[in-house]
């Protein structure tokens, strides 16, 4: 069995099938494109919620690998940039709270600036 595969049949295939979907109107557009925005913008908002509730887990964090005192704001810095990643990653699907999800991401960008700082000081 032979299947016509030049591409005028391609086409006319894809076009048929494409046929159920409705095309927009200008204004359909840009009542979508608004849509988008405001998700996003709820969705920044959100995650600006989430991320400021959970600012002193990232210095309760820190405390555990306080030093001395010269590097404890580096390291709550550090820490921040890390729960900012974790914020942006959480889905909340896996099950596990927001402090338990962000807590490795802090963690790993505390360890992470105290072993650049290491490294350039020694």
């Amino acid at each position: 069995m032979s299947f016509d595969n030049s591409p005028d049949r391609v086409i006319e295939a894809y076009v048929a099938a494409l046929g159920d979907i409705r095309q927009l109107d200008p204004q359909a557009e840009k009542e979508i494109l608004q849509s988008i925005h405001e998700a996003e913008s709820a969705r920044r908002s959100a995650q600006t919620k989430l991320v400021e509730a959970h600012l002193l887990l990232v210095v309760e964090l820190v405390r555990r690998h306080v030093d001395g005192e010269d590097e404890t704001f580096q390291m709550i810095q550090d820490g921040n940039e890390g729960l900012l990643v974790a914020g942006k990653s959480y889905t909340g699907q896996d099950g596990l709270t927001f402090a338990e999800f962000a807590t490795p991401f802090i963690e790993r960008a505390i360890l992470v600036g105290m072993a650049e700082r290491r490294k350039h000081y020694h």
